[in-house]
């Protein structure tokens, strides 16, 4: 690399995810190395898309502590905000582990670190809620039913009123295989006129008298 090119941190996680995925065999050590020294300067390029990719190189190479640290890192950064503005996509770690029982373990701990924030109020609904929502459909599409139905009722208990923040959950339990509990739901918040516009129900068409 040359020390007159200014550091990118955004291609920099495009790099590390480009190279997890399509060379599985490589050692990231070194790579990972650097981006850790990185983010230890100054006016740290801690960007959330560069945390991500390297919680994936860190499952690449089953470092699950060095993972949990980054985790934490994004989740209470996030909660700084208002609003998060970054939200981790936890289904797409199966695409750099294809090992079923490492990446459950890896997304178990992930599961524990949001509870124990929320639990600790480090974090709130606003940030939590989508990020178990997603774990739900992560441990879904790993063929943990079981995890991602607890991980959808415990959302149930975050959101003891209704609100838009529960369309995740819905969401979630649309992807899961929950359908009649959406449709629950769904209704609660289209009587409480709080389903969006645009994620109605369609209705069906009408026609004039005389046509098919």
């Amino acid at each position: 690399r040359s020390p007159f090119l200014r550091f990118n941190a955004r291609f920099a996680a495009w790099r590390l995810e480009f190279l997890t995925q399509t060379q599985p065999e490589k050692d990231l050590q070194p790579e990972m190395r650097v981006l850790e020294n990185r983010l230890k300067t100054p006016h740290s390029p801690a960007i959330p898309e560069l945390q991500f990719a390297m919680m994936k190189g860190y499952l690449h190479n089953d470092d699950l502590e060095r993972f949990t640290e980054h985790l934490r890192a994004v989740l209470l950064d996030q909660e700084m905000a208002f609003q998060p503005t970054y939200i981790m996509d936890f289904t797409t770690l199966a695409a750099v582990c294809d090992h079923r029982e490492q990446l459950n373990r890896y997304l178990t701990r992930v599961q524990v670190t949001i509870e124990n924030l929320f639990q600790e109020r480090k974090l709130n609904g606003s940030t939590a809620i989508p990020h178990l929502a997603i774990l739900a459909v992560a441990f879904h599409a790993n063929n943990n039913t079981s995890a991602a139905k607890t991980i959808l009722s415990r959302i149930g208990t975050m959101v003891p009123e209704p609100s838009r923040m529960t369309l995740w959950m819905i969401d979630a339990m649309d992807r899961c295989g929950q359908q009649t509990e959406a449709t629950v739901w769904r209704k609660t918040l289209t009587q409480n006129g709080l389903m969006p516009a645009s994620r109605s129900q369609p209705t069906e068409p009408t026609h004039e008298k005389g046509t098919p």
